[in-house]
């Protein structure tokens, strides 16, 4: 006896405990298998039914595969259809029993009843594998080609999008068959099941060889479209008032995939406007063909129609869906350089768009209003980015201080302005932005003219409190530039501030700051009063005293150094090194290792190479070699040679007077980018036409084992690179993480930052990291190269 399947759905669903149901299902099964083996044809569908409803709840039921197989051979229609639907549900493609199935599938397409027919082409579309669409392309083809006959023939489509899918060399099987659809009057459903199939024959390698046989069908294609978009015929499938929005998105689709040709371009340019114009945007179906038409626009590149697709964008920004401003904030980079003034009409939705309570849409906002600025409205955008910088989140904050102030170095119109934005910029990141704007900024004003100096540095003095509270403290970027300058100007604060407010400051800073850093500064600046305020040396030799002992061998040093330098008899020595920095150079860096804050670095010894045993690999320096080779399959691919450490640039001349180090020599020019922690150790490991991949290694805890890597991908080129993916491997000594980044895409002459952090555990040496990098440009492109030297910490 076997149970009927609502007998046994009733008993799984009684069944009070997962052990219960377990015992249940599992008797059941006892009783089909013992069914199948007796061989009892009239419950074999009954109990091939119950199998599918086991399936469903995730139970195995491999024992009845060959049951289907019985069953779609059976002359009895309902046992023919509930074989087939177990057939699809019960396997897939990569089960070797599919072999047995072919013959009867192919017998069954040659069956008069085409809901026979029917169930065999759906079984294609689903579960068809390599051998069986070979074996079968034949048949599908002649079904697609079945004029008359709508039902067989959506179905056949689909089968035939099945066998392309899996074997692209049958493409030639159905193109003639599968381009009929368009001069032929068929439904909207055959229509609508021909043009994926169309559409992904158009987008394989090949298709150049073919693409004609579908060019030539835009006319009619585009008729057919109008029909639709016009309303001039009465379709089955309206939604919300719009007319068949997935035939529509799908022509579209076409549209962009094909192109235009010299006869129907006007046309295609006729009918997108019509369609951006009369397509109902206030409904969900209505917005997606709008979206489909924005990216048909894109592809063909009219000039006439981007103010159509600009027009739609910007409504989609006022839209209440959040997905709908997504959509506009993700398409508009796009159309920066195609219409920029179009774009920039728009500027006000854009930045209200920064204080969405959407973390994914303030971060598009971002990068869009990022992407807009320009010479022409840098003084207009940039104080909207500032604004927003004060109240938006901490995980915000350090990229958005970052691109402050990179689009401040591209575009500043002056350098009075340039400086007065980073003072800004100083006080409102506050702790997120790190030393290299207070670098940026102590260079400028070196540069600058000295009523520019005295106006800087006497904003910087007001901007600080004489004891700073716990707020300003975490501002280690404005506490630098405000020493320094205290340092180098001091005469120039002394006629509105007396000089015993100067040192007095500069002290309280030194004892409230727990930066190592800004203390360095203040040692010097605190040396530098001091020579020049005379009458003033007791504050500075006590602080000196004190710091004697500090446990900072830095600052102990320097303490000592300037307190000689104080108390010697000889004052020409301190007068002497107190003297007012020289010019400070474009491409200089202001160091703070042991050379003393904010003082010029002298050249640096040319560093030995580490030791190599005789088994390492000679570019990676260790050995690991034959592990790294083996990550993506093999050494025959040549990694690309370690790029030396990344040069500080040209050393100001040191205050002897020292020759200066030789300029190095012209790179070419990649977008900016501002590490968010100090950096140890810098290099380019990849350069090509599109791309430079430069690592920065930044230390972002003390307390930490591990060390922050991060590759910075610049885009060289003017198209946007799509497709982004990183992949890293490291020696056997060292443990890599890879963090997830923020998008897939990198717009023209823009960057996408990879973070990873890695910890080397074992003795002191070079960490050596072999990478892929895949992405896509005008064709898919695959590098890889390996990179040394990346660290020498140990946990």
């Amino acid at each position: 006896m076997s149970n009927k399947l609502i007998d046994v759905i009733k008993k799984v669903r009684g069944a009070k405990t997962a052990a219960e149901e377990r015992v249940v299902i599992k008797n059941e099964c006892i009783m089909i298998r013992t069914a199948f083996k007796e061989g009892k044809e009239q419950y074999r569908s009954r109990n091939v039914n119950k199998l599918m409803y086991l399936s469903l709840l995730g139970h195995p039921t491999e024992f009845g595969q060959v049951e289907c197989i019985k069953l779609i051979s059976s002359d009895i229609f309902r046992e023919k259809k509930i074989g087939y639907l177990a057939l699809t549900m019960l396997l897939d493609e990569t089960d070797d029993i599919l072999t047995l199935v072919e013959h009867q599938l192919k017998v069954d397409l040659s069956n008069k009843n085409e809901h026979v027919r029917a169930m065999v082409l759906t079984t294609i579309a689903n579960i068809s594998g390599e051998d069986m669409a070979r074996g079968l392309s034949s048949e599908v083809a002649a079904c697609c080609a079945e004029v008359g006959n709508g039902n067989i023939r959506k179905r056949a489509c689909l089968a035939a999008l099945r066998c392309v899918r899996r074997v692209p060399t049958l493409v030639e099987t159905f193109l003639n068959p599968v381009a009929d659809v368009f001069h032929e009057k068929v439904s909207s459903g055959v229509l609508l099941s021909a043009l994926p199939l169309i559409n992904e024959c158009l987008l394989l390698p090949e298709a150049e060889s073919y693409k004609h046989v579908f060019t030539s069908c835009l006319p009619q294609a585009i008729l057919k479209l109008k029909t639709i978009a016009t309303g001039s015929i009465t379709v089955d499938r309206d939604f919300s008032g719009i007319s068949d929005p997935f035939l529509q998105t799908k022509l579209l689709q076409f549209f962009r995939i094909v192109g235009s040709n010299d006869d129907s371009t006007q046309q295609l340019i006729e009918i997108l406007i019509k369609v951006s114009t009369f397509t109902d945007g206030s409904t969900l179906p209505g917005n997606a063909v709008l979206y489909e038409c924005v990216k048909t626009i894109l592809a063909l590149d009219e000039e006439e129609l981007i103010p159509f697709a600009v027009t739609i964008l910007g409504r989609f920004l006022t839209n209440k869906s959040n997905n709908m401003r997504y959509v506009a904030l993700e398409t508009f980079p796009m159309l920066i350089e195609k219409d920029h003034a179009a774009v920039m009409r728009h500027k006000n939705t854009i930045v209200d768009c920064l204080t969405d309570y959407d973390d994914s849409i303030r971060r598009r906002a971002l990068d869009l209003v990022y992407s807009l600025v320009d010479n022409s409205n840098v003084r207009a955008l940039i104080p909207d980015l500032l604004g927003y910088l004060e109240f938006s989140k901490k995980e915000f904050k350090d990229d958005l201080a970052a691109k402050i102030c990179t689009a401040c170095e591209r575009y500043a119109p002056s350098v009075q302005w340039h400086i007065g934005t980073l003072l800004n910029l100083m006080c409102a990141a506050g702790e997120h932005l790190n030393e290299s704007a207070a670098n940026k900024f102590i260079r400028l004003v070196s540069q600058s003219e000295k009523n520019i100096q005295e106006d800087m540095v006497g904003k910087l003095w007001a901007k600080v409190p004489a004891t700073p509270d716990s707020e300003t403290i975490r501002k280690e970027a404005l506490l630098q530039a405000t020493v320094w300058c205290a340092g180098e100007y001091a005469d120039y604060l002394v006629p509105s501030v007396s000089a015993e407010s100067v040192l007095s400051k500069i002290k309280n800073i030194l004892q409230t700051s727990n930066s190592t850093t800004v203390k360095q500064y203040c040692l010097n600046s605190l040396f530098k009063a001091a020579v020049k305020f005379p009458a003033q040396q007791k504050t500075a030799v006590e602080v000196f005293q004190f710091h004697q002992s500090s446990s900072n061998t830095e600052l102990q040093q320097r303490a000592w150094e300037y307190l000689q330098m104080l108390v010697s008899s000889d004052t020409s020595i301190a007068r002497a090194a107190a003297e007012r920095m020289p010019v400070t150079e474009e491409n200089s860096i202001i160091l703070t290792s042991s050379t003393g804050a904010g003082q010029a670095a002298p050249q640096a010894e040319p560093q030995a190479e580490p030791q190599v045993s005789a088994h390492a690999d000679p570019v990676t320096g260790n050995g690991d070699a034959g592990f790294l080779d083996s990550i993506f399959g093999g050494s025959d691919a040549t990694p690309a040679a370690a790029a030396a450490p990344a040069s500080n640039g040209v050393l100001i001349d040191d205050i002897f007077g020292s020759a200066p180090a030789a300029p190095p020599s012209a790179a070419p020019k990649a977008p900016l980018y501002t590490p968010p922690h100090p950096v140890i150790y810098q290099t380019v490991g990849l350069q090509n036409a599109d791309v430079t991949v430069t690592f920065y290694v930044m230390k972002q805890d003390p307390s930490r084992a591990d060390v922050l890597i991060t590759a910075v991908i610049a885009n060289l080129g003017s198209t946007q690179l799509t497709n982004v993916e990183m992949l890293a491997a490291v020696t056997k000594t060292a443990v890599l993480q890879m963090h997830p980044k923020e998008q897939m895409q990198v717009p023209p002459h823009g960057l996408l930052v990879q973070p990873m952090s890695v910890t080397n555990q074992a003795e002191p040496r070079p960490v050596a990291m072999k990478l892929r990098l895949t992405y896509t440009s005008a064709a898919p492109v695959k590098e890889e190269f390996t990179v040394s030297g990346l660290m020498t910490v140990r946990t």
